[in-house]
């Protein structure tokens, strides 16, 4: 459906984006809709639902992204450090973000540059030498992984920055062997094999498809695409311009879906609008010149309760 949504997009001055609905009957077909719709990069809101964009393991990774192009972000460093949990509690958090509004409002930094000062003592703060270990080591993969910043964005060099973020965050150890939270003996966990099923590790890969495959997605979806390049210095250039550029185009791309939404009958800001993620049930009275309605299979569509 998401190609013949393309398709007639695709037809002169007939359709927006908000022209277009797919109802399900039951929330678990919504997984599989979204995904498709994201690999083709088709604008779309989930109706009273959970996105795959605010889903848990999502928000983490690009915190750590938004760390990697912006000192400031103070929202995405703090979440960053303390999630996954390794030994920095709530208390801790709150008092180094007391820190970083006071140095925001004096103009005498940035929260990023604050855990600087912090690990260099040219700010005060107590702490165990378990923070001050859980601090450095964040500094370090956040400084490793701005080396190439300026760098020809290639794919070696994102899937690299992809994987480095994934892995020496910690996020990797909790989605393979720890099953997204739960602790276990460590002992237990270095002679585990690694659970490869894991949903969250399987929504982490999603979102490296989706973040390396932004060229891919707009060759099937022109009319978003901005024009790019091939380079086959390093492995193949996603697009002619430096990682951190790319980063940030990556999160531009991100406006175009929308999480969530409680009303049906608001209309997108933009004039091309979004298509629409609802039950049947909760778009019962309303109307859409275009609605697909998949899964219509016995059982399903009619219910099996029905």
């Amino acid at each position: 459906f998401a190609k013949e949504i393309l398709y007639l997009k695709a037809l002169p001055n007939l359709f927006t984006w908000d022209d277009f609905a797919i109802l399900v009957r039951q929330r678990r077909q919504i997984k599989s809709i979204e995904t498709a719709l994201i690999e083709h990069r088709i604008p779309y809101k989930i109706v009273r639902g959970r996105a795959f964009w605010e889903l848990k393991e999502i928000t983490a990774m690009l915190n750590l992204f938004r760390c990697v192009i912006s000192d400031k972000d103070k929202t995405a460093i703090l979440q960053s450090l303390i999630y996954p949990s390794r030994g920095l509690g709530q208390t801790t958090l709150e008092k180094i973000k007391i820190i970083m509004d006071e140095t925001s409002e004096k103009g005498e930094g940035t929260a990023f540059g604050v855990l600087r000062k912090i690990l260099s003592n040219e700010i005060n703060f107590k702490m165990s030498a378990k923070i001050r270990s859980v601090i450095s080591s964040f500094v370090e993969i956040i400084d490793y992984c701005r080396v190439n910043k300026d760098v020809t964005a290639t794919e070696n060099i994102l899937t690299d920055l992809f994987d480095k973020l994934y892995k020496d965050s910690g996020l990797e150890q909790a989605y393979l062997y720890e099953d997204g939270g739960k602790k276990q003996d460590t002992s237990a966990v270095a002679t585990s094999e690694p659970n490869y099923e894991n949903a969250r590790h399987k929504n982490i890969g999603t979102l490296k498809k989706h973040f390396l495959g932004v060229k891919q997605i707009e060759e099937i979806n022109p009319e978003l695409s901005a024009g790019t390049e091939e380079n086959n210095n390093s492995g193949s250039s996603v697009e002619n311009i430096p990682v951190n550029e790319y980063v940030s185009n990556f999160f531009n791309s991100l406006s175009i879906f929308n999480a969530d939404s409680d009303d049906l009958d608001k209309k997108d800001e933009s004039s091309q609008g979004q298509v629409t993620i609802s039950t049947i049930h909760g778009a019962k009275g309303l109307e859409w010149p275009a609605v697909f309605v998949p899964g219509c299979c016995e059982g399903i569509i009619p219910s099996i309760f029905s």
